[in-house]
């Protein structure tokens, strides 16, 4: 019999590193392998226990509201640190997020954005 040429090992859609600070459902964390995570837990996060931080999929996020983002073209945008919200530069401060996948006007507070995704170039 054949050595298959690739074994599939564990899904990669959740990243389980020890948290930082004590986290609430669904807050938005920059990891330490340099990805933003959302944090999976039910319960709060306890600062230096393991914690599930989900690292793909789409997700609705804040967004800053005096900025557009579409979708038409590949956005990139980033999450802002101090202000807790998603931006479109990548300033001091502010971590890649991911590409928007809905256009959001600017009275928009939220967007849709497949997290930790790279622009497809040429597609």
């Amino acid at each position: 019999m054949a050595t298959p040429e690739a074994i599939y090992k564990t899904s990669d859609d959740v990243i389980q590193e020890n948290a930082t600070a004590a986290h609430a459902s669904g807050e938005v964390v920059q990891l330490e392998c340099q990805l933003i995570g959302i944090y999976a837990g039910l319960a709060p996060a306890v600062s230096g226990e393991p914690a599930n931080f989900m690292v793909k999929g789409i997700f609705e996020m804040k967004k800053n509201t005096s900025e557009s983002f579409t979708a038409a073209t590949p956005t990139a945008v980033y999450w802002d640190e101090s202000e807790n919200h998603l931006v479109g530069s990548a300033g001091a401060g502010n971590v890649y997020a991911g590409q928007v996948t809905a256009d959001a006007a600017t009275a928009d507070t939220t967007c849709q954005v497949r997290i930790n995704a790279w622009a497809q170039i040429g597609v």
